[in-house]
């Protein structure tokens, strides 16, 4: 996809991707600023999440493992919901998997903390 011109839409679709990561980098003097947002899909384009990073440049593996350690932390959180409402909002297909998780579900409430 190098040299391609393509819209983060475009890419999710080829990507066949449920989310997608962009981001962007600016960068003054010894100042960086890198924005990042999670986009649901390619066929919702909801935004999930985006936040602004800014930092002085002294040591960029630094910046870049504090990045990177804020996008996972921030996607678990808002992704876990997402899929959550996602799962429970499908059918299950076979009623036989959902009476036994209805069943261990009783098990676990009726035992004693």
């Amino acid at each position: 996809m190098k040299d391609r011109n393509l819209s983060p839409a475009e890419i999710g679709r080829l990507l066949d991707v449920r989310y997608l990561l962009e981001g962007s980098v600016r960068r003054a003097g010894d100042r960086i600023r890198v924005k990042r947002r999670v986009d649901r899909g390619p066929r919702r384009g909801r935004n999930v999440w985006s936040e602004a990073y800014d930092a002085e440049v002294k040591d960029i593996f630094d910046v870049q493992e504090d990045i990177g350690r804020r996008v996972v932390g921030a996607a678990a959180v808002k992704l876990t919901r997402f899929e959550r409402d996602r799962a429970l909002a499908k059918p299950t297909e076979s009623l036989a998997a959902y009476e036994y998780v209805l069943r261990g579900a009783r098990a676990l409430l009726a035992r004693d903390p």
